[in-house]
């Protein structure tokens, strides 16, 4: 409709204009006959006042020149006229012209009232349908809303319902702490006294049989003087080449160099320190009891050192009471970061972080005993991941503190025995 509306107007527009530009040119022409039948009148010469005048005027000039300005007279009259005339046809068409015009844009009006009316029925037409297709949204966004509201209120219902669980949960947990508590501390007291009791009893006997050592002790010695220097030198020479061997055999295997098993070489060395009768050595082999499985290699804890430090910064990233979604959450953030970089903000985690990657640098310089240190200041969940490796390397330190020990043992028989 309002593309009809922009070309009505247009047309007539360009009418109008067609109609102004034919108005202008007559116009032009009329004005342009005016001028002349002025300059025509202008060159007419003055009406003589009297016929005694002309014929006195005619009298004095010649017959011919008389004639001559007749006929131009008549000549002049009859252009005039003719100018006149063509005046009063331009005029004339003027008028119908004009009359055309008149008729034209009285038609031109009555169909531009007759587009605005049908113009107007449409946009009547258009603004009911605009007006139901609107309330139709604003019923629909309603009924969104209040359903959207109805599953906000459904959430948050179940949200308390959750938190007052969480609630009692939380409740009883505190009361079974409680007792538990309580039993423990009833548990603690009665130890204590059952523990006072076997130490008082357990002293009693240590004194009866430190009394009795004592009195044995006096007796092999006296047995162990009885002893040649010849024997004693013998059974000496032989163990302090033994020990030697001993610390060899322990330093190859220590080393991976060797296939023999760590337990029965540490049986061999216990066997050789009783006999030299070292009480250093002996102490030394004692702390052998406590290895349960075979040392690593220093490369070897490096490698499970990587595994062990890498589970302990996801253990350090994991949330207290997360479960395994947590879990997974901080493996996942422990895969996009790295090594003492990017961690999170608790205090906590980021010292575990920290101390996992100076562990790492101490242990990649093959200072293994700068890393067990670091690592022993763990706490929590990265300590207990990093315990087997903790067991691993503590007892490999214990080997090389026995080597280290034995190893001078040996030095120093040998060197007596020189």
């Amino acid at each position: 409709m309002a593309n009809r509306d922009d070309d009505h107007q247009d047309t007539q527009g360009t009418f109008r204009g067609a109609m102004n530009s034919m108005f202008g040119r007559l116009r032009g022409s009329v004005l342009g006959i005016h001028g002349a039948a002025v300059q025509c009148e202008a060159g007419f010469p003055e009406k003589p006042a009297s016929v005694e005048d002309a014929v006195n005027g005619t009298e004095q000039g010649d017959s011919g020149e008389l004639e001559e300005a007749t006929s131009e007279l008549q000549r002049k009259v009859e252009h005039l006229k003719a100018l006149l005339e063509d005046r009063a046809a331009l005029d004339a068409e003027a008028w119908r012209v004009q009359k055309a015009v008149q008729h034209q844009e009285e038609a031109d009006a009555e169909k531009l009232m007759e587009l605005l009316r049908a113009h107007e029925q449409s946009y009547a037409v258009d603004l009911e349908e605009t007006k139901a297709e609107i309330e139709a949204r604003i019923v629909l966004r309603m009924r969104e809303e209040q359903e959207m509201l109805a599953a906000k209120y459904d959430e948050q219902l179940e949200a308390l319902e959750e938190a007052y669980t969480m609630q009692l949960q939380h409740a009883a947990a505190a009361a079974d702490t409680a007792a538990q508590q309580s039993v423990e501390r009833a548990i603690l007291v009665k130890t204590a006294e059952l523990s006072a009791v076997h130490d008082s009893a357990f002293l009693k006997e240590r004194q009866a049989h430190s009394q009795k050592l004592n009195e044995m002790q006096l007796e092999v010695d006296a047995l162990a003087a009885a002893w040649s220097y010849d024997s004693r030198y013998k059974r000496t020479s032989h163990a302090a080449h033994q020990l030697s061997a001993a610390v060899f055999s322990l330093e190859e295997t220590l080393a991976g160099r060797s296939n023999i098993p760590l337990k029965e070489q540490c049986n061999v060395l216990a066997s050789v320190a009783a006999r030299l009768d070292d009480p250093l050595l002996d102490e030394t082999c004692k702390r052998l009891n406590e290895i349960t499985l075979d040392a690593p290699t220093l490369t070897q804890l490096q490698a499970r050192f990587k595994v062990a430090a890498r589970a302990g910064r996801v253990g350090a990233l994991v949330p207290e009471n997360s479960g395994l979604w947590g879990y997974a959450l901080a493996s996942v953030a422990s895969t996009l970061s790295f090594a003492g970089e990017a961690l999170p903000a608790n205090g906590a985690r980021s010292e575990a972080a920290a101390v996992l990657s100076r562990a790492e640098r101490r242990l990649d310089e093959g200072a293994l005993a700068e890393a067990v240190a670091e690592v022993r200041t763990l706490r929590g969940p990265p300590r207990a991941l990093c315990a087997g490796w903790l067991e691993a390397a503590e007892q490999r330190l214990l080997m090389e503190q026995v080597l280290t020990t034995a190893k001078a043992e040996a030095s120093l028989a040998v060197s007596a025995m020189s």
